[in-house]
């Protein structure tokens, strides 16, 4: 495994990033880190530092916010990143949100409308220009 590349698995809230990261997990043998559940206690970059040894990382952009994205990009420095991106229908994505609703954790999906859903991916697109993106979600 080249140590200098990093996958990192994009997509809206509920689109299947977990999954998709456990199977492309199992097929390198990588171990994916979810970036949700990124070390609070030690500085950002640090955090992030520790996150991308696995070489498999996945959430939803990194562009949170600008702290996040300083200590991410700072983190990521000369590693050559590959972006792959999970885009299901919006069919598909508003039946992924249904257990989430459900069962509320600290966030719920955001409400979109079809069209603001798809805005939302093409904004990620133009944003990280994935290598791969992934239409459906098993």
């Amino acid at each position: 495994m080249n140590t200098n590349r990093i996958f990192w698995i994009i997509g809206v809230m509920c689109s299947g990033k977990t999954t998709i990261s456990q199977k492309i997990g199992n097929l390198l043998d990588l171990k994916p880190f979810h970036l949700d559940h990124i070390n609070q206690s030690t500085p950002l970059v640090q955090a992030y530092q520790e996150a991308i040894q696995t070489g498999l990382i996945e959430g939803y952009t990194p562009f949170r916010n600008q702290a996040h994205y300083n200590a991410i990009m700072e983190a990521l420095d000369s590693k050559e990143v590959k972006y792959i991106m999970v885009y299901p229908p919006y069919e598909q994505w508003l039946e992924n949100c249904k257990p989430i609703i459900a069962c509320p954790t600290d966030e719920n999906p955001p409400n979109y409308t079809k069209d603001e859903y798809e805005a939302e991916n093409e904004r990620l697109i133009k944003l990280t220009n994935p290598t791969l993106i992934i239409k459906t979600v098993v």
